[in-house]
């Protein structure tokens, strides 16, 4: 059987860029995971540390690509949350550059899959898919970030520079969310109640609708993409349905069987659209179907569900390092 050759996934330990190392590692690939705070991971993931969003030498990353000499680079370097757009820019825009030149300069072309994000696009009206042909036209600093990291890969591979491609999924959730996401936030406080306790949950804006997609599946995604005929395409991840936010927080109060109660206040609901996008995102997946042969297979109750035991289980690591790319937060 030959190769399918070597894996490097920068931003390896963080929520996508581990279990995306992961499902390159069960096809029997060998993986290198690169991050500032690398963990523990499954067998054939090697890790190691550096920090591809501070102004290290990006041509520490290029002589590690050559001596990996890796078949696929999957770029999972992203941040949402930062104190200003200097900082979303450092980590979504920069390192992506940095990462281009790296992959640009070695003497071979292996497969660039770069992670963005569906918030790249213009939010779409109330009942329309975000597609491939929706304008990129971002309303969010984090949106604005993520595109210019995504054109630069475009570009390059539209100069012949790369071998490259363009993920962009939709809210992702999943066993190790950042505590600093709804659903996290909301784990988080129905792990830490008390035997026979109640609470009132206040997690925020709840009446939009998103489309939710497991984690797992973004990473069957990526893993399909690497061998796939995919070269200059933008491709969008999603469960193609719009699920009410209130709903996968009082499906994860249930899983979790504590007496908690979710409410919401007038004045969040009136807000009309958030710092990730518009109160409305369903996604159309038609392209992710017919040039990868994927479709999402885990059901949003498999998601919370595997979410609340991970969370729930002993020595569970919960934050996700800075600069590593969490799921985008759906309010």
């Amino acid at each position: 059987m030959t190769d399918p050759g070597r894996v490097v996934v920068l931003g390896g330990s963080g929520f996508l860029g581990r279990h995306i190392a992961a499902a390159f590692a069960a096809t029997g690939r060998e993986v290198l995971a690169v991050s500032r705070n690398p963990r523990s991971g499954p067998h054939r993931v090697r890790h190691l540390a550096m920090d591809l969003c501070t102004e290290e030498p990006p041509q520490r990353l290029g002589r590690v690509l050559r001596d990996v000499h890796p078949a696929v680079v999957v770029n999972a370097v992203g941040v949402i949350w930062a104190a200003d757009e200097r900082a979303l820019a450092q980590t979504n825009t920069r390192t992506a550059q940095q990462v281009v030149e790296g992959v640009a300069a070695l003497p071979y072309r292996p497969r660039l899959l770069h992670i963005g994000t569906v918030y790249e696009h213009a939010p779409s009206p109330l009942g329309k898919a975000t597609g491939v042909d929706t304008p990129e036209l971002p309303i969010s600093a984090y949106g604005r970030t993520k595109l210019l990291g995504s054109r630069a890969v475009l570009n390059a591979t539209a100069d012949g520079r790369v071998d490259g491609a363009v993920l962009r999924p939709s809210v992702v959730v999943g066993p190790g969310i950042a505590s600093h996401s709804l659903l996290g936030r909301v784990a988080d406080e129905l792990a830490g109640m008390r035997e026979g306790g109640s609470v009132v949950l206040r997690p925020g804006h709840l009446s939009g609708r998103r489309d939710f997609i497991d984690v797992r599946d973004v990473a069957a995604a990526v893993v399909a993409a690497a061998s796939a005929m995919v070269t200059g395409q933008v491709i969008p991840l999603g469960r193609g349905e719009a699920v009410p936010v209130r709903r996968l927080v009082e499906m994860l109060v249930a899983v979790s069987g504590m007496p908690a109660v979710v409410e919401e206040t007038v004045q969040e609901r009136t807000v009309p659209a958030r710092r990730s996008g518009a109160d409305w995102l369903c996604v159309d997946i038609s392209t992710a179907q017919r040039t990868l042969g994927w479709r999402p297979s885990v059901s949003l109750e498999d998601s919370v569900r595997s979410l609340w035991e991970e969370r729930t289980s002993p020595g569970t690591t919960r934050p996700v390092p800075a600069g590593e790319h969490p799921a985008p937060r759906p309010a």
